[in-house]
């Protein structure tokens, strides 16, 4: 369809230049004749006139649909790689969703595997930063060839993932300095003699971020499926 539309974009030009020269011509006899010139060496004159002008549009056109056609045809030969690249890339975060739905599926009353609880602070697991990280990073390795949409799309899980992190994190360490380090009578702290509330809030923080970590590759999987669909069907035209 855009093929046809440049090629009707093309002939009107075509059609319209040719009109135009021959007007001019015209015009240009009628005044000659009018002064009284030679008009056999005006007509001959503006023949080669217009000639040139559509010769000239003759060789502008071959050359814009060859530029076309190279194009057309790099991108067809590109197109068996990019759908390499994105059923990798498509296994990958199936690989990293399903990995998520399992540390849901085991998570118990007491498994944090998101969090690390450090003596100031609590902290992003190495848990965390390879489902939001190291995994995102391998993904992209792949869609950086396949096309801009692909990448920005990876590019925007890869941000609600940061996003979701930093929430979570931020909010659970706002309130550390009243509950986690709260005064004990044997002088001991840290997070197992944390409050209850705060043990209950860190594991609802962890069954959270697990949640939306499972929603945002679901998410991807599907834009990156829908995509090489629509690789298929330009390779199968």
């Amino acid at each position: 369809m855009i093929l046809i539309r440049a090629y009707i974009s093309w002939f009107i030009v075509f059609i319209g230049a040719i009109f135009i020269s021959l007007t001019g011509a015209f015009f240009l006899l009628c005044a000659f004749k009018w002064v009284g010139i030679n008009s056999e060496a005006v007509v001959i004159g503006l023949i080669g006139y217009t000639g040139s002008i559509i010769g000239g549009l003759l060789t502008l056109v071959g050359v814009y649909l060859t530029i076309k056609s190279t194009n057309k045809s790099k991108e067809v030969d590109a197109i068996p790689e990019k759908i390499h690249r994105l059923e990798t890339a498509i296994e990958q975060a199936k690989m990293v969703y399903e990995l998520t739905k399992k540390y849901i599926k085991d998570n118990s009353d007491d498994n944090i595997i998101l969090l690390t609880f450090e003596e100031n602070s609590i902290s992003p697991s190495n848990t965390l930063n390879e489902l939001i990280r190291k995994h995102i990073n391998g993904i992209k390795i792949h869609l950086i060839y396949v096309d801009s949409d692909s990448y920005k799309r990876l590019l925007k899980a890869k941000a609600e993932l940061e996003y979701i992190k930093q929430r979570e994190i931020l909010n659970l360490n706002l309130d550390i300095p009243d509950k986690i380090y709260s005064p004990m009578p044997d002088g001991m702290g840290g997070f197992e003699h944390a409050e209850p509330k705060f043990k209950l809030e860190a594991k609802q923080s962890n069954d959270r971020m697990l949640g939306s970590i499972l929603g945002v590759y679901r998410e991807l999987v599907n834009v990156l499926e829908v995509k090489h669909e629509k690789f298929m069907v330009k390779m199968s035209d």
